[in-house]
């Protein structure tokens, strides 16, 4: 990993500039916004990222208490963050039982990540998992910078430290599943409405529709309100009986919980009539009646938090991209 110092030599301007730029701190010093936009840019192109963390350790070098956030949306299921507090929490015990960590949930609005107060600098922890962010939160992330080790969980951001999956391609196996395992020809992918895809829901319905495209089976989008259980219900719920579908994937495993209760309230069979597939974000679906199809769980939260807890703590942690690849598990849902 390459020092700041070489970093700024690199890009032909002096370090005390990228130092600025990377705190947040070019207004303060009079820092024209081109060169602003320049250094961010040249930092995306080449990965760059500064050592926070081991500028934070020789400033703390007695540090024994790190406080840790996980950034999430509103609009997400609870059980997505308190994953992610758990792994942590377990990898700092695990790994580094000398340091006593604090790890706190903050909440926003898909969309408006950038109205957390000191998203940008730190201010309030020594570093995040970021996940459930909208495609303007991430835009936002492209076009600034952060101060503080962070890592982007089910999305992939250039210049940062991700985890995410094939989400595409788990929806292309979705398709494929339904179309040629349970033999459906009319097919639906169950999503929340579009202004609450993120990178990861809007590649799998992508992927879906695509697969189904290249099939000659036209496959049709069912909008929720959100991920919710309820959300899900409400949906289908109103899709059924007045149109028809013998396929159903969900973008969410908590949306397939809906589904089942909608399905079974009208009076229909689940595999029989509807066959179900989800994503296996939801630990417990194999236990529902009958057992969902989903994809192979891929514990993401425990390498994020792996991942976060290497820059805070390895001088030596570089910038790293994980993308996972999903397994079909096939279950009595979606079996004819």
């Amino acid at each position: 990993m390459i020092t700041l110092e070489e970093f700024a030599a690199k890009i032909g301007v002096s370090a005390a500039t990228v130092s600025s730029v990377f705190n947040n701190r070019s207004r303060e010093r009079r820092i024209s916004e081109k060169t602003v936009d320049y250094v961010n840019a040249q930092s995306r192109k080449y990965g760059y990222q500064p050592n926070v963390a081991a500028r934070r350790l020789r400033v703390h070098k007695d540090m024994q208490v790190c406080e840790l956030a996980v950034l999430t949306a509103y609009e997400s299921p609870a059980a997505v963050s308190t994953n992610i507090v758990h792994a942590l929490e377990q990898a700092v015990s695990r790994n580094y039982p000398h340091i006593t960590s604090f790890v706190e949930i903050v909440m926003f609005h898909r969309n408006r990540i950038k109205d957390i107060p000191g998203i940008l600098d730190g201010s309030r922890y020594n570093g995040a998992v970021i996940t459930n962010t909208g495609f303007d939160d991430d835009r936002f992330f492209e076009e600034n910078n952060i101060s503080y080790p962070v890592v982007f969980l089910g999305r992939d951001l250039p210049g940062y430290n991700c985890v995410s999956e094939d989400a595409r391609h788990i929806g292309r196996e979705a398709a494929r599943e339904l179309l040629e395992g349970s033999r459906c020809r009319r097919p639906v992918v169950l999503a929340p409405r579009e202004e609450l895809l993120t990178q990861t829901t809007k590649a799998r319905v992508d992927g879906f529709m695509e697969r189904c495209e290249e099939a000659g089976v036209p496959g049709e989008i069912l909008w929720a309100e959100d991920v919710s259980v309820p959300a899900g219900l409400s949906a289908v719920g109103g899709f059924l009986p007045s149109k028809q579908m013998d396929g159903l994937f969900c973008v969410s495993d908590y949306l397939a919980v809906g589904a089942y209760s909608a399905i079974k309230e009208k009076g229909l069979g689940i595999a029989s009539d509807i066959a179900v597939i989800g994503v296996g974000d939801f630990a417990l679906g194999e236990y529902l009646d009958p057992s969902l199809t989903a994809f192979l769980r891929v514990d993401k939260d425990e390498c994020a938090a792996r991942m976060l807890l290497e820059q805070l703590f390895d001088a030596d942690a570089r910038l790293v991209s994980r993308v996972f690849n999903a397994s079909l598990v096939p279950r009595a849902s979606s079996l004819r």
